[in-house]
């Protein structure tokens, strides 16, 4: 198995933030920036998927990068 860092935003967050909008609820405005998380998988693919299934992109969040450490 393999350690790979994600890096994350919410596009609903960046988007209200700058336009001036208030932010969605339940999300602070910090989901504007990055934010890292890490993610124990076989292969990229499969960190991916781990990534999504906690960052899901129907809520909003993209995943900006995925590297193996």
């Amino acid at each position: 198995m393999n350690t790979y860092e994600y890096g994350v935003y919410n596009k609903y967050v960046r988007d209200a933030v700058r336009q001036g909008d208030g932010t969605p609820p339940f999300l602070s405005k910090e989901w504007e920036d990055v934010h890292y998380f890490t993610v124990v998988a076989s292969t990229e693919d499969m960190a991916m998927v781990k990534a999504e299934a906690r960052h899901s992109p129907v809520t909003g969040y993209v995943i900006e990068c995925i590297n193996k450490l």
